[in-house]
């Protein structure tokens, strides 16, 4: 009877571990690597990018750690391959993103860290193509790239702080002469910057998630929201009551939102 029940043990756990092996196997084809799945990443992620096929590359998703590294994969056939990663950056990253700012029709992989590095490397070598502007700094908090001018080229938005101090300033930069456009005078503190038309004016607005918004063409601040932390952590613009400026959606540390029409300089929900 011990024998037989040893026996009939040994089959059970036997059966057992096919069945958990077979679950474990069939949860990870469930979870197996496809497109739909990237681009919620780089929705949810702020240092995760999505890079569609072309005629020539795969899909493509970089990603930044902690390490501090940049992280470049292909996506082939449902897995991913790495195709590159960069040396040590030496301080944490700051901002992550992929842009053509020459308006050459190649775009860059733009990264900004907290010790006060601005890099672009080339899309497809990943070779750098340059570092930092006419002056060093000795940190970046946040950047962004848009056109607010009338020339063809990006301009590079950043919140930074001078080699040797000066405070926290805002900074503009061309992307092509990489020559400084304007510096404020006064200290601004943010962490996401985003660029849009939010209000009746024909030129888009710089939009700090601090509760700041400063006109892209005069430089004045047109609005301050600083109270109850800005904005939020996290800022999005939507239009969601259609009429025809984008509100400001912001995530607050307890993860509820915040809804602020710029326009009508007033919190709607």
């Amino acid at each position: 009877m011990r024998k037989g029940s040893c026996y009939m043990k040994k089959i059970f756990v036997f059966v057992l571990l096919i069945v958990v092996g077979l679950g474990c196997r069939q949860g990870l084809q469930s979870e197996s690597l496809n497109p739909e799945a990237l681009r919620d990443l780089d929705k949810w992620f702020e240092y995760f990018v999505v890079l569609e096929p072309t005629e020539n590359d795969p899909m493509r998703y970089i990603y930044a750690d902690t390490g501090p590294h940049i992280h470049v994969y292909d996506v082939k056939d449902g897995r991913a391959d790495l195709a590159w990663e960069s040396t040590n950056l030496g301080s944490p990253i700051t901002a992550l993103l992929v842009r053509d700012v020459n308006r050459d029709g190649k775009p860059s992989i733009m990264v900004t860290t907290r010790n006060g590095r601005i890099i672009a490397f080339d899309l497809d070598t990943y070779e750098r193509e340059w570092e930092n502007f006419e002056e060093p700094f000795e940190s970046i908090e946040c950047l962004t790239a848009a056109n607010i001018d009338r020339d063809p080229q990006d301009e590079v938005m950043f919140i930074a702080t001078r080699l040797g101090g000066g405070g926290s300033l805002l900074y503009i930069y061309d992307a092509v002469t990489r020559a400084l456009e304007w510096r404020s005078q006064e200290n601004f503190v943010a962490t996401e910057i985003l660029v849009g038309n939010v209000d009746d004016d024909p030129q888009p607005e710089i939009i700090l998630n601090s509760g700041f918004v400063i006109d892209s063409r005069f430089y004045i601040i047109d609005l301050v929201k600083t109270e109850g932390g800005g904005f939020g952590n996290r800022i999005v613009l939507q239009d969601l009551n259609n009429d025809g400026y984008p509100e400001v959606i912001g995530q607050l540390p307890n993860r509820s939102l915040k809804v602020y029409d710029i326009y009508a300089e007033r919190e709607i929900w």
